[in-house]
């Protein structure tokens, strides 16, 4: 907790909290307009601070919408040629994108510490306990979700 509770650790923090509330995209020029160096840093902060199994989790919510429209077949053929299609979307890019979103304001040597702290043992630990938070709340709302909406599909 020593580095969260530095300053630039809450700074750091409270850009993370505004960055995963926003909906906003990366003007493409900005990206285009970025150097290697800043680049492979939001790659790695990317990476490192990215949600395990973003891409399964989107196709298990996919699924359970679905699951009560299509036949058997018909969803497996669906969620295949999802995935995909998911697969082929870079994720790098991504990674990048949502980064730029949220640690623009910061200088590359601040980004190099946050890497540094993201890839020590408590940092590590950190990540591994939101990451299994965030995958708990996400699997209990796609539940929630698609017994609520299998009800209404069978006029239950």
């Amino acid at each position: 907790m020593t580095f969260r509770l530095s300053e630039l650790g809450k700074a750091i923090t409270s850009a993370e909290v505004e960055g995963n509330s926003s909906l906003d995209e990366a003007p493409i020029e900005e990206m285009d307009a970025l150097s290697e160096d800043r680049r492979a840093l939001y790659a790695k902060l990317g990476a490192l601070s990215a949600a395990r199994d973003g891409s399964g989790l989107f196709l298990q919510l996919v699924e359970a919408f679905l699951e009560p429209l299509l036949p058997k077949s018909d969803l497996d053929a669906a969620v295949t040629e999802l995935a995909g299609i998911v697969e082929e979307t870079s994720s790098v890019d991504r990674d990048v994108e949502r980064a730029l979103l949220t640690f623009r304001k910061f200088s590359d040597a601040d980004l190099k510490a946050y890497i540094a702290h993201l890839e020590s043992p408590e940092g590590q630990a950190f990540l591994h306990a939101k990451s299994g938070s965030e995958d708990t709340v996400f699997r209990n709302a796609v539940e929630t979700l698609a017994t609520d909406f299998a009800s209404r599909m069978h006029g239950q």
